[in-house]
């Protein structure tokens, strides 16, 4: 599920031979909080909150809030997963569901991911591999972070579940190990076209590995029901109105876990 991030056009022509070259990755590169990039197959985007304008009236309820002031303290989170959480089709990491989240939370986020990737499934047609390949090449490099959000499941769902819930086991293990102060959350999948068939077991596979891991786990297969207009002609990437309603979601749920 290749995204569609903007780049900054360069001054030189051999310089945007390259950036055409970067446009057809699907993949959010993690930047770290001070600026700087991992090595790996990843892509980074500042993930940071912007500073709110304080003299705002406050947002109503179903309004999406500006981003908190990153203030000393804020809490520091990972989001990391496939489309849903760096955005794609129709939306970038800037305005995905997890980066609205965290903008509601007041969270320093870091965003990183890859279009069509799952705990199995790697995206063949664009060399980024699986969750497990994107850990290795740096996805978790991002220092200390008190959340980590683990998202996927629907690029999985028509593979061997029994596999699939091993690597997901992995993927926990190895963010508890890398992570061992941080609030550890398995978060996934999103039905799109109302048929639960084709989630439901490897939501199944995903809520039997989060217990075992001892972790949450936020199952968000229904969150646009009701709303399948705001899923684009692809059928599988919601509209910027669409990841509105999931961020919204998604902070109350977190919420609901002491964030």
């Amino acid at each position: 599920m290749p995204t569609r991030d903007e780049q900054r056009r360069p001054r030189r022509v051999w310089a945007a031979l390259l950036v055409a070259l970067v446009l057809v990755v699907p993949v959010v590169l993690l930047l770290d909080d001070d600026g700087s990039g991992s090595s790996g197959a990843h892509r980074l985007t500042s993930s940071e909150p912007s500073t709110a304008d304080s003299s705002a009236a406050p947002a109503t309820p179903d309004d999406e809030p500006s981003a908190a002031p990153v203030a000393k303290g804020k809490p520091r989170a990972l989001f990391f997963g496939d489309s849903y959480f760096i955005g794609g089709g129709y939306t970038d990491a800037s305005n995905s569901m997890a980066q609205l989240a965290a903008n509601r939370l007041g969270w320093v986020a870091a965003i990183a991911g890859g279009g069509g990737t799952g705990f199995v499934q790697g995206n063949v047609e664009y060399g980024i591999p699986n969750f497990l390949g994107q850990i290795d090449n740096g996805a978790f490099d991002v220092g200390r972070r008190r959340w980590v959000l683990v998202e996927g499941g629907n690029n999985d769902r028509f593979l061997d579940q029994q596999q699939v819930g091993k690597n997901v086991r992995k993927v926990i293990r190895i963010a508890q190990r890398r992570f061992p102060k941080a609030n550890v959350v398995l978060v996934g999948p999103l039905d799109t076209d109302g048929d639960l068939s084709d989630t439901t077991p490897v939501a199944k596979t995903m809520r039997k590995a989060a217990v075992r891991r001892d972790v949450a786990f936020i199952d968000i297969r229904g969150w646009l029901k009701g709303h399948y207009d705001l899923i684009g002609p692809d059928f599988t990437h919601p509209y910027p109105e669409g990841h509105r309603i999931l961020g919204r979601k998604l902070a109350k749920a977190l919420r609901a876990l002491g964030a």
